[in-house]
């Protein structure tokens, strides 16, 4: 259930993404694909950058990749709005959280 919810809520960030920014639907996972296996979600996973250094990173890697394809990202674009939009619409499985949590504070990763 969680991976379905989490892929909901990734195809409705690339879709707010296209809407909103008029970027092509896959833009955000092309920019992520790009950074291959040490990108920018990975590092943050492994505890390696906080949420505001991944946001900022992913942010630059945004206008590197736009860069890159050949056209420039529109002023209001926000890699932090649009992650306020997913967690909005992403439910906490609490019971799962805490599971994890108490797996990593003994030293399970």
């Amino acid at each position: 259930m969680i991976c379905v919810s989490v892929l909901w809520c990734w195809d409705q960030c690339q879709t707010s993404t296209a809407v909103l920014f008029s970027l092509p639907r896959e833009f955000l996972q092309n920019t992520i694909l790009r950074g291959g296996p040490d990108n920018i979600f990975v590092r943050a996973e492994k505890g390696q950058l906080t949420l505001t250094q991944m946001v900022s990173q992913f942010e630059a890697e945004c206008q590197k990749s736009a860069t890159n394809e050949g056209f420039s990202l529109p002023a209001q674009f926000s890699i932090q709005k649009l992650f306020k939009q997913l967690s909005t619409a992403l439910k906490v499985n609490q019971p799962l959280l805490n599971a994890a949590m108490k797996l990593r504070n003994h030293g399970t990763h």
